[in-house]
């Protein structure tokens, strides 16, 4: 070095001192543009400021020596600036939540820039001047590199979204399927200035209405409760919306209270695993129907046992286990579904057995009463659904379509529609008045083993094996969201919806105003299928796995573009939780 170097530094030293102060000041930074989005921290903004400071030593350098060479230089990074617009097309840059747009002539007034940058590191540094024109176009091939090694990136889009991190993924997934020009990205960007979460991150719209940014209501999990020590089975909310109980294989039923999650208490004594439960309208009844064949009866209240029912000549209610009861809405009959290919009507109250309903060649999986308490139906492994009318001895009216078991039934009073989930993964919907099939719901991948009504007969719930709970609007069958959950489900009067989670968990969730983002539900390690504890390469693993099974390029579902954001945000949502 000679002495032109602390002249110099004051120039470069002073240029980094601004970068650093400005990024201080600003905040978050970035680069956006068909590449996706580049986020720039305080050490690029600070080397930013460096060059600019040897630029303005080159420039004085440059005028106070006449030196013709320094304009070369200019003419060489405006030309590089030029060359690299024009490769990635149009540009933005993000400051503190506003977003401007960095055209061809921008590019080149700071490819310019960097070049009398480099002329002034190349004075400064003051080496044989051979080495420095050789290393100066050395330093502009490794920039060009580096800003074209990115847009390679997009050419090898399928393998590098399992290495970007999950939000600079997000926004190149919805960029990617959303063909926008980048003044329309702009426009959307601005709109959500002030987001400082990444994980909020609104899609641009698409032609997809599912994901145009607009105020409408969606689900979103509130509250995940490690309920049960086994599988749980299934889910009733009281008519008040207070409260709901869970019957689980861990041969228990316990009582929640829905707003805070707390259990209230649990019903121990079962000595086989509770199949179904259900809670009575007009007392503080709760029913239960377990493996062993037996329907017991607490009062809830009080928490005692009030009554376990018996058939005549029998130590058990049915003959084999209890898959299903259900309580008119009056709440003076209880209906039962057996393995014993049964059905049983029973007095609520005292628990006398009033009428049995054969016909069902294989077990009965669900049964439902209509709004008026004089029919129920019921669905049954022999793939039919039967009509039964309490007060005839008429045989049933048989309705036939679905090519696996019946496993769940509801039925929207208004609209005197049935509907029905099985195994074949179909809901059906059918119309009682013509005993017709009215559309088949398809969507799952698994089994479909619970489905409830909610909204005044507005949406349909179900419930999955595959590990989501769908959201339906009826009467349309039109897909309204994917939930990370699971069966069972169940709808409160008040607006909430209660579901399974991970097999022993349950989840609350609520309506929640939309605007096109997709709400990160559930734990994380569900979402990507890992234990809480799994360590960071177990996890990376998975969000690898997850990433080629659901990426939209090899995934023609067109929900993958979602279930992508969904694994992105679960992956994001660990590290930050690594970092804390």
């Amino acid at each position: 070095m000679n002495n032109n170097l602390p002249e110099s530094f004051f120039f470069i030293s002073t240029g980094a001192a601004t970068g650093a102060t400005f990024s201080t000041t600003v905040g978050n930074m970035g680069l956006i543009g068909s590449f996706g989005g580049i986020s720039i921290g305080a050490t690029p903004v600070l080397a930013a400021g460096a060059v600019v400071g040897a630029a303005t030593y080159g420039a004085f350098k440059a005028f106070t020596e006449s030196d013709p060479s320094a304009f070369g230089f200019i003419g060489m990074g405006s030309y590089g600036g030029i060359i690299l617009s024009s490769t990635i097309a149009g540009m933005g840059l993000g400051v503190g939540g506003t977003a401007f747009s960095i055209g061809m002539g921008t590019m080149a007034a700071f490819g310019g820039v960097v070049g009398l940058g480099i002329y002034g590191f190349f004075q400064a540094i003051n080496s044989s001047p051979q080495n420095q024109i050789v290393d100066s176009f050395a330093t502009f091939e490794r920039m060009e590199r580096r800003i074209l090694d990115r847009v390679s990136w997009q050419e090898a889009y399928n393998q590098i979204i399992i290495e970007l991190d999950p939000v600079l993924a997000e926004m190149e997934t919805k960029q990617k399927f959303t063909a926008l020009e980048i003044e329309a990205e702009l426009a959307e960007l601005q709109k959500n200035v002030g987001c400082q979460n990444q994980s909020n991150f609104s899609p641009p719209p698409t032609e997809n209405s599912e994901l145009q940014p607009q105020e409408k209501l969606a689900w979103k999990c509130t509250k995940v409760i490690k309920a049960h020590t086994a599988s749980i089975n299934a889910v009733a909310v009281s008519p008040d919306s207070q409260t709901f109980a869970t019957a689980s294989s861990d041969c228990s039923v316990s009582l929640w209270n829905i707003k805070t999650g707390k259990r209230l208490y649990t019903f121990f004594g079962y000595s086989q695993e509770v199949q179904t439960v259900a809670l009575n309208a007009q007392t503080p009844l709760l029913v239960s129907g377990d493996f062993d064949g037996k329907i017991t009866t607490y009062n809830i209240d009080t928490k005692k046992h009030c009554q376990t029912f018996f058939a005549a000549n029998s130590p058990t209610s049915h003959g084999d286990s209890v898959f299903a009861v259900a309580i008119s809405k009056d709440g003076k009959n209880l209906v039962s579904g057996s393995a014993d290919k049964s059905i049983r009507l029973w007095e609520l109250k005292t628990g006398k057995l009033k009428r049995t309903f054969d016909g069902h060649t294989d077990k009965v999986w669900a049964v439902a009463w209509s709004y008026d308490g004089k029919t129920f139906a019921s669905g049954s492994a022999d793939k039919t659904i039967r009509l039964w009318n309490i007060n005839t001895y008429q045989p049933p009216r048989i309705m036939q379509q679905h090519s696996g078991w019946i496993t769940s039934l509801a039925f929207e009073q208004t609209e005197n529609i049935l509907v029905s989930g099985s195994t074949d993964f179909t809901i059906k919907i059918w119309n009682l008045e013509t005993e017709s099939l009215t559309r088949s719901l398809v969507g799952h991948v698994a089994p479909v083993f619970s489905i409830a009504i909610g909204d005044n007969g507005k949406l349909l719930a179900s419930g999955s094996q595959d590990g989501t709970v769908k959201i339906w609007r009826l009467p349309s069958g039109e897909l309204l969201q994917t939930l990370a959950g699971s069966y069972p489900v169940a709808f409160s009067g008040d607006g909430c919806l209660v579901t399974g989670g991970n097999g022993k968990n349950i989840k609350i969730w609520h309506q929640v105003m939309w605007d096109g983002t997709v709400s990160f539900s559930g734990e994380w390690w569900e979402i990507l299928n890992v234990m809480p504890n799994a360590n960071a390469e177990t996890v990376k693993l998975a969000y690898r796995r997850l990433a080629r099974q659901y990426h939209p390029d090899v995934n023609g579902d067109k929900e993958a573009v979602l279930k992508m954001q969904i694994i992105n945000q679960a992956y994001n949502q660990f590290l930050l939780q690594k970092l804390e």
